[in-house]
């Protein structure tokens, strides 16, 4: 009986240990399986992606074939410079204006603008742009409100470039404050010496058409206050002193609302011509041996010159005269006349020139050698 129930047993053991590993085995696939279905999605999500892509590629292609470039409907290429068409010019707001145009070719953009005609293309234009295109577009900012301007476009390749004609808008008024006066430029001189005119034009405009005055503060303590004014305005001052002022110009509108804008102007002197020749003064010898040396003294700067002979009188103009010169400019002047004669009487003149050519002539004088 024992025996039997040992059998039992051991047959019972012996089961439990080839069943484990089998159940330990199917587990393994099963999680082996749940990877390979992930692999497999992967691999199917990378698949469509590439799909997608070269079906987008295909259309892009398509559509390029299909535009005109191989049946001569397509744009030119650079055969030739570019030729302008279809310029337009658009300003619905005061400060901005939009430009448009085309060119048969591509080609590179160029703007010159001003705010007078002709405009001048020989400077850098106002804007550009290198990329080639052939539809253009502009967008110009910072422009003066109710003014006119005048623009020309040009289109370049290799093959050379092309300016437009000259095309013209008026940029619309900026409200701001419809309360407020607007001051749309001052136009005077930034330098002026004294005793000159300064003129200086005004240009502003009420947003309500209110009426206007306008003032004027100098900076010098001349002002004028509630002046008609219609639109524009010519103020003239003269300043008499030197300095650097800042000028104040007022627009009020007829409910007291104003705006005032401030200039500098700077006032230098007039420039004088000089006239008047040195004043010689102070004049001294000194006798050492063989050497007599001359001295003076001007009232100015100015150049050194001493003529001397043994004859009388001493002519300064003569080629032969013996001198001797410094072309220094100053006030205390000493001149070396050097190999003189000894126990000789000799005769000299002094002349000195100041820096505007005024020449001064001394009298004739005499001194003795040793």
């Amino acid at each position: 009986m024992k025996n039997y129930k040992k059998l039992i047993v051991g047959s019972i053991m012996t089961a439990i240990m080839v069943v484990s590993p089998a159940m330990s085995f199917a587990d393994n696939d099963k999680d082996k399986g749940r990877g390979e279905e992930k692999r497999e999605d992967k691999k199917e999500q990378k698949e469509n992606q590439r799909e997608e892509r070269s079906e987008e590629r295909n259309n892009k292609f398509n559509n390029w074939f299909s535009s005109g470039w191989f049946n001569g409907k397509g744009p030119k290429v650079a055969i030739s410079v570019p030729v302008i068409s279809d310029l337009i010019v658009s300003s619905n707001k005061g400060s901005k204006a939009t430009l448009k145009w085309n060119t048969d070719v591509r080609s590179n953009s160029f703007v010159w603008y001003s705010t007078t005609s002709p405009v001048d293309t020989s400077l850098s234009p106002n804007m550009k742009r290198n990329d080639r295109v052939l539809k253009h577009k502009f967008e110009i900012k910072k422009l003066q409100p109710n003014t006119k301007y005048y623009v020309i476009v040009g289109g370049a390749n290799n093959k050379g470039m092309v300016k437009s004609s000259v095309v013209s808008f008026t940029t619309g008024a900026v409200i701001t404050n419809a309360s407020v006066p607007v001051i749309t430029s001052v136009v005077g001189p930034a330098t002026i010496k004294t005793g000159e005119t300064a003129s200086v034009t005004i240009n502003a405009y009420d947003p309500q058409s209110k009426i206007l005055t306008y003032g004027t503060d100098w900076g010098d303590g001349n002002t004028t206050t509630q002046l008609a004014f219609t639109g524009s305005v010519t103020v003239t001052h003269v300043y008499n002193i030197v300095g650097t002022y800042v000028a104040k110009f007022t627009i009020t509108n007829s409910d007291g609302k104003k705006v005032t804008y401030p200039m500098k102007i700077v006032v230098t002197a007039v420039a004088t011509t000089d006239t008047t020749a040195p004043v010689i003064s102070g004049v001294t010898t000194t006798v050492t041996g063989s050497i007599t040396t001359v001295s003076w003294t001007t009232n100015e700067p100015a150049t050194s010159n001493v003529f001397y002979s043994i004859g009388t009188p001493v002519d300064v103009n003569a080629i032969l005269t013996p001198k001797v010169v410094s072309g220094t400019l100053t006030t205390n002047h000493s001149l070396s006349i050097p190999s003189l004669l000894s126990s000789t009487l000799y005769h000299f003149i002094i002349k000195s020139a100041d820096s505007s050519n005024n020449v001064a002539v001394s009298s004739e004088a005499t001194f003795a050698t040793n």
